[in-house]
């Protein structure tokens, strides 16, 4: 079913290329790159991601290789983008978690709450034995992993402050869309609430949800500080992207343009990085200088949180091989003891 699907994006996605408006203007013996995105938020970290590769490789490759982004219309679905990737109509995407994860469900890892210790954690998984791993999967795939990008992370707000999973047994909550909420709300005994996200605040007025998880930035555009008691940093769930290539035309490459490439996208992905979790400290900083009340955990409490969340852990776990099932928990305490 999904590769039908794939199979006709890529014919939509053929067909729509040559209507959008033309890119950089490449020279003839430079190598093109054909980077493909859906039309995006302006300022989202894909977008500034995006824009800061076709900058950086088309004035310091000139003559070399050109980059040209291809912004595609609104009707082509983010979560088509590998296939298009692989079947050659382009040569780079940035596609999210989410939409990696329908396809190579390893990325459901940084879905599973509580997994991480905090977003450095999270980044030291993703440099080192999780990274390659999850990058060995996508190889499977026929596409090659390049980088992650920041997008967001997951803290709670609550009605009462929240320090331990016992807290929010009962509570009427509203989670922010991961693949395991529902497992996680079974878990903690708490009632899952199917509100969209546009209602989140009315419905903490009026008693509909007691509490919520989304991110610092969303607490603050929603006011959900002006409607609950506490915000709590939890750090519980993380979603981004992935920037990958086609594997094939990946290794084809000059190995030297591939060896420059690797590094300004490295580069590019860092800085990107930087940015976003900048952003998200000044949100947090400018919520605790309100009237909001934000609390962070202790270790301990983390560690309460972990046990009670192992029986989503162990779902996420259960339909890989053992050797992959090893991997993934390895790569998990390694990047967690870099504390």
């Amino acid at each position: 079913m999904i590769a039908t699907i794939f199979r006709c994006a890529v014919v939509f996605l053929a067909l729509q290329i040559s209507a959008v408006p033309v890119f950089a203007q490449c020279e003839k013996d430079e190598i093109v790159i054909k980077l493909g995105t859906p039309l995006l938020k302006e300022g989202s970290a894909r977008n500034r991601a995006a824009k800061a590769l076709r900058d950086a490789i088309n004035k310091e490759m000139q003559t070399r290789a050109c980059l040209q982004l291809l912004s595609i219309p609104a009707l082509y679905r983010d979560e088509l983008v590998m296939e298009a990737v692989v079947k050659g109509s382009v040569n780079l995407a940035v596609p999210s978690f989410t939409t990696l994860s329908d396809v190579e469900p390893t990325f459901r890892i940084f879905d599973v709450p509580f997994t991480f210790s905090d977003i450095f954690s999270l980044e030291a998984f993703q440099r080192g034995r999780g990274g390659k791993t999850l990058s060995d999967a996508l190889a499977r795939q026929g596409l090659q992993s390049l980088g992650f990008l920041h997008n967001s992370t997951d803290q709670l707000s609550s009605k009462k402050r929240v320090t331990n999973p016992a807290d929010v047994q009962g509570l009427k909550i509203r989670l922010g869309g991961g693949f395991f909420d529902t497992q996680t709300v079974r878990a903690l005994r708490a009632t899952a609430q199917s509100i969209a996200e546009s209602e989140t605040e009315a419905a903490l007025r009026d008693g509909r949800l007691d509490a919520q998880a989304s991110s610092w930035s969303l607490m603050q555009e929603r006011k959900i500080g002006d409607v609950q008691t506490a915000l709590i940093e939890t750090s519980h769930r993380f979603t981004g992207y992935n920037i990958l290539a086609q594997r094939k035309w990946w290794n084809e490459l000059d190995a030297k343009l591939r060896t420059d490439l690797t590094a300004l996208i490295a580069r590019i992905s860092n800085t990107t990085n930087s940015a976003t979790l900048a952003k998200d400290v000044d949100v947090k900083n400018s919520l605790m200088r309100s009237k909001s009340a934000v609390y962070a955990l202790t270790r301990k409490q983390r560690a309460e949180w972990n046990r009670v969340l192992q029986p989503v852990w162990q779902q996420f776990l259960a339909p890989f091989p053992n050797d992959l099932k090893n991997d993934l928990a390895k790569a998990v305490k390694e990047a967690n003891s870099q504390l």
